[in-house]
């Protein structure tokens, strides 16, 4: 199973194309509803959360806000609802629009003048970093407040108060105290109560300790990704981020509340949020893009195993690739002698082994196997392509006119004939029935 999805990957390619932007859907030409309005739509995009099983040292991050394990997914699809792009493995914590940003600095490209259709979390992501004014701007960092609701008071907080919150975070982070969902709200009143103990001057709700908690976390996770950016580097002394002028203005853009720290303001609580939170994060460790180049990686053979067993392996592979239909066989020969350099070479009778038979055989990596497979689906490919450019040449215009000469038609019928067999289909319907329909069908469509 692990050398399947090792190989999976490495035909994405194959299977995963991008529409073509130069190009409208005929659902959109042909339906007045939608053209010209969404000429310019390429399809859709859009995320789900797919459930998973994962050993419990590692799932805190990918518990979802359902408090169920997932991997959060973000799939492009176009009208004919095929995938074009996918990004998938980012932990089931993760925001959509954090899935978004991703799969844009991974490659995920929108052509100039082209757009998808999205919901309103990917629109201010796309917004903010393609600084598009066509799908309109948001205030409050692309969040909209909902009408008829009241923010909730603010408390203020300074650095020596902040660092006792988070002081009382440590202690408490124990698995006494601190399950994958983080802590309880006993355990919120336990750290509220030592908090008014240490500071009975102020008198803060539990509700405002914990959205201290949650704003420091966001900033922890904000200024943590804005350092894994090209050019940006983190002053260790001063605790505070540090980039050209044209780099915040670019940061500014991917997390629009950066913008706080730009002015030489330090952060001197990142290192205590990191042994915090780090691990209970997501962080797209696991992230994968079907544009990103494959990295194949090797398996190391049990020698335990016998080499029969490890043969039977490779021929199972290769069964699932060829089916029980006329030319089946030469196909598996074809991949059976897919070697090297990659090209196919001719069926040569085997000469008798001269091995025993306990010589260990040599074994296939995962790497020699995707390749293999990688050329089979190239080699079909032009197959395919070949035998389309065969059934095109036999509707050709020059098949057409040589059966046309045969139907004793005068020189000015010939040339209206030429302007019926400028349409692809008419050509084939002209040559596909018997001489007489097609004179009688020939003559309704010059008429």
């Amino acid at each position: 199973m692990n050398n399947f999805f090792n190989i999976v990957p490495a035909l994405s390619k194959h299977f995963l194309k991008p529409p073509n932007p130069a190009r409208v859907h005929l659902k959109i030409r042909n339906n007045p509803r939608f053209f010209p309005y969404f000429q310019n739509c390429l399809g859709a995009i859009d995320g789900t959360h797919v459930p998973m099983n994962i050993t419990g040292d590692i799932a805190t991050p990918f518990r979802n806000r359902k408090a169920t394990l997932s991997q959060n997914v973000m799939v492009v699809c176009d009208f004919d609802l095929n995938f074009t792009f996918i990004s998938c493995g980012w932990e089931g914590s993760a925001t959509d629009a954090r899935v978004l940003r991703s799969a844009i600095r991974k490659g995920f490209r929108v052509p100039e003048g082209k757009f998808y259709l999205v919901d309103g979390v990917a629109m201010s992501t796309m917004t903010n970093v393609r600084r598009s004014p066509r799908l309109g701007t948001q205030g409050n960092g692309g969040v909209t407040k909902k009408r008829g609701t009241s923010s909730k008071a603010r408390a203020s907080w300074k650095a020596d108060l902040e660092k006792a919150l988070v002081d009382l975070l440590h202690e408490h982070n124990t698995p006494q105290y601190r399950g994958q969902n983080g802590w309880s709200t006993d355990v919120w009143n336990r750290i509220t109560k030592k908090f008014h103990d240490n500071h009975p001057y102020k008198n803060y709700t539990k509700g405002q300790i914990q959205d201290k908690e949650k704003e420091l976390k966001r900033e922890y996770k904000m200024l943590k990704e804005a350092r894994q950016q090209s050019g940006v580097s983190w002053n260790e002394k001063r605790c505070m981020v540090e980039a050209d002028p044209e780099l915040w203005d670019n940061l500014i853009i991917s997390f629009p509340k950066i913008g706080k720290f730009r002015s030489n303001k330090a952060f001197p609580l990142f290192d205590a949020l990191g042994e915090l939170y780090d691990g209970h994060l997501a962080e797209g460790n696991y992230n994968f893009t079907s544009t990103e180049p494959t990295q194949h990686t090797q398996v190391e053979v049990n020698p335990e195993v016998s080499s029969v067993e490890a043969t039977h392996s490779h021929h199972d592979i290769g069964e699932t690739l060829v089916d029980d239909t006329q030319g089946g066989m030469q196909e598996a020969s074809m991949m059976e002698n897919i070697v090297g350099n990659g090209e196919a070479q001719p069926t040569v009778p085997a000469a008798p082994s001269t091995s025993t038979e306990n010589e260990p055989k040599k074994h296939r990596s995962n790497g020699d196997i995707a390749a293999i497979m990688e050329k089979y689906i190239e080699i079909k490919t032009k197959q395919v392509e070949s035998k389309q450019i065969a059934n095109m040449d036999e509707y050709s215009i020059m098949n057409c006119v040589a059966r046309l000469n045969t139907m004793g038609l005068s020189q000015e019928e010939k040339v209206k004939a030429l302007q019926v067999f400028k349409n692809a289909d008419n050509r084939e319907l002209f040559i596909c029935v018997d001489m007489d329909t097609a004179l009688m069908w020939l003559q309704g469509e010059m008429a």
